[in-house]
């Protein structure tokens, strides 16, 4: 019997989620987060993050002031 995709995708982020906020930051040298925070900036709050996963954008822009939301489906991110 094969696992069910639901186990599939647990066990993935059970996996990711310890290396995912180095992984991002390495890859994005953070520019990221000024970018989200301009955007805000430009289109207005409150923003929304879907897939807020760990929290590593959403973290910083609401330490930075931004009116933040985040939904993430993966208990394993939180």
């Amino acid at each position: 019997m094969q696992p069910s995709v639901d186990a599939e995708m647990r066990q993935f982020y059970s996996v990711l989620a310890p290396f995912y906020d180095e992984d991002y930051a390495l890859l994005f040298e953070r520019r990221d987060i000024d970018f989200y925070r301009r955007m805000a900036e430009t289109y207005g709050e409150p923003v929304l993050e879907a897939g807020c996963g760990t929290g590593r954008v959403l973290l910083p822009l609401a330490a930075a002031g931004v009116t933040m939301h985040g939904i993430e489906p993966s208990a394993e991110m939180l």
